[in-house]
């Protein structure tokens, strides 16, 4: 059996009127093919329905770290 390296993982992300984004993890799925499969699953329930273009897609490696620069912010109003 070969060792699982990758997942494909599955958002969905809708812009808010104020700019902001909501954003829904759908899952993690071992194969691209599992990962389209749920999107197709889900896309016509309610609120997905209405923004079919939120979904995506994006392969992540297994046990590598993924950001490594830090970041900035700025404090909330």
């Amino acid at each position: 059996m070969k060792a699982l390296t990758e997942v494909f993982l599955v958002r969905h992300i809708r812009e808010l009127k104020n700019g902001a984004e909501e954003v829904k993890f759908v899952g993690a799925f071992s194969d691209i093919r599992s990962a389209q499969d749920a999107v197709e699953k889900i896309k016509d329930q309610l609120g997905f329905r209405d923004f079919p273009d939120g979904f995506s897609i994006e392969p992540h490696v297994l046990n590598k770290v993924g950001w490594l620069e830090g970041f900035e912010y700025i404090d909330d109003p």
